[in-house]
């Protein structure tokens, strides 16, 4: 009984406390989440509706877009595949054609892409997509500017230079879509170098060498310019790696026997001779400054 009289005395005196939470205002009422097995009535049902209907529609748009990008993948890689063919065939303005509209066409997927960060997922796919469109027009860039030499060598005087010029663009801009192919750096570098951007050929063979340091074809360039030059600290350099790779190579062994003008008088094994060389010619090929300037 007197366990009775306390409960109900307690009830009593804490009536305010105990009302429904429903009567509640303020931020009790909007932090108030439904218990398990309780139903969402009114406007919480609206709400929670409208939020799947959102989400559902996201969906739908992002599959969408993933749709129409993957479409401008596949035509892109189409049209690059059917330029290769003419090429391979001979017939190099059709080749031409199909590379400069390659190069020219900007996706919509494109025009888009900076309006994703939002979404993760979404983001990425966008770039791993942009990789894929930057690697056809690599091939296209880099095919198409192989076409134009090929042309020079026929065309009369200046003409010739427009399309050396023209295929020098074009292989900037093809290590512009990837910077990871030896080839092309190499493509770059003799180009330069035969139209007289001494600037441009110097940073094409030593990017080249950075990914390659024992490319013999690129070292020894990298040596013959940087020889014609002055660059003799570099071009020591060079012919030390060179030697290393090719004891045959006459140049990069009479550099180092100072047997041509400003070749070293040092101290280095070539083969079973030695000869000398000072300590501060220590320099690794990937260590070299490529460039004095920008390159236009």
């Amino acid at each position: 009984a007197e366990e009775g009289v306390g409960m109900g005395s307690q009830a009593k005196g804490s009536t305010a406390i105990s009302q429904p939470c429903a009567t509640l205002g303020g931020f009790a009422a909007l932090n108030r989440t439904p218990m398990p097995g309780n139903k969402l009535v009114g406007n919480e049902r609206s709400a929670v509706g409208h939020g799947q209907r959102e989400g559902a529609g996201a969906r739908k748009s992002d599959e969408e877009s993933n749709w129409a990008r993957e479409a401008e993948e596949s035509a892109v890689r189409l049209k690059v595949e059917n330029a290769m063919k003419h090429a391979r065939r001979g017939e190099a303005a059709k080749a031409k054609e199909v590379f400069e509209e390659v190069l020219r066409r900007r996706l919509k997927s494109e025009s888009g892409a900076g309006a994703v960060g939002a979404n993760r997922q979404r983001s990425d796919y966008v770039m791993e997509s942009g990789k894929v469109i930057n690697q056809l027009r690599f091939v296209a860039a880099s095919n198409l500017a192989k076409i134009l030499v090929g042309e020079s060598k026929n065309a009369p005087g200046d003409e010739g230079l427009l399309l050396k010029q023209r295929a020098l663009d074009l292989y900037v801009d093809a290590v512009g879509f990837d910077s990871g192919a030896v080839v092309v750096w190499h493509h770059l570098g003799s180009l330069a170098l035969e139209t007289g951007n001494l600037v441009l050929a110097r940073f094409a063979f030593s990017q080249g060498l950075l990914l390659s340091p024992t490319h013999r074809v690129l070292l020894a360039k990298y040596f013959d310019l940087c020889v014609s030059i002055g660059d003799n600290c570099n071009a020591t350099a060079a012919a030390r790696r060179l030697a290393a790779v090719d004891l045959s190579h006459l140049g990069a062994r009479s550099w180092l026997l100072g047997t041509l003008p400003g070749g070293s008088k040092s101290r280095v094994r070539l083969g079973a001779g030695d000869v000398t060389r000072s300590a501060s010619e220590e320099i690794g090929i990937e260590t070299i400054k490529a460039s004095c300037g920008s390159v236009e």
